[in-house]
């Protein structure tokens, strides 16, 4: 990864995140575990759309979402293992990265949902962490992702 690779990755984790904390703002005080698990579908989509982005902008491609999608196609076609490999692995770095400081701040069963009216500083230094990780894990499996597909 270059350094301008992390900058992109940072940004788009940085764009994410405000969405990301939207989301969660509704519910933090919200009993239901129905709309914890909807506001977690939520995340995934716009998380899963991001990645997919990054992919293109990494790559130099636009527009960068569909790009990054053909991408994707191409390097599960010629390295699908390398590639579930590395999600897996951006997967549970991200989680160390994201869970530990999370369940530090919040506890165990706010992180599993639903919120219980969290302190909003608490809240923010949780999205903190998985600024932190996305930046990095985002960033990683979009360069794997390109370096798959030109192979």
């Amino acid at each position: 990864m270059r350094p301008r690779d992390l900058g992109t990755g940072l940004a788009a984790a940085l764009l994410l995140a405000v969405p990301d904390l939207l989301r969660q703002l509704p519910v933090r005080a919200d009993p239901s575990r129905l709309h914890a698990l909807l506001v977690d579908v939520v995340g995934v989509l716009t998380a899963t759309a991001v990645q997919v982005a990054l992919i293109g902008l990494l790559a130099g491609r636009r527009p960068a979402l569909r790009e990054g999608a053909a991408l994707l196609a191409e390097a599960l076609r010629r390295r699908p293992g390398t590639v579930l490999a590395g999600l897996v692995l951006a997967g549970l770095v991200s989680a160390l990265l994201t869970l530990v400081p999370s369940v530090a701040l919040l506890g165990f069963g706010q992180v599993l949902g639903p919120l219980q009216d969290p302190p909003l500083s608490d809240l923010l230094l949780a999205q903190l962490s998985d600024v932190v990780a996305t930046a990095l894990t985002a960033t990683y499996f979009a360069v794997l992702v390109g370096r798959c597909a030109r192979e």
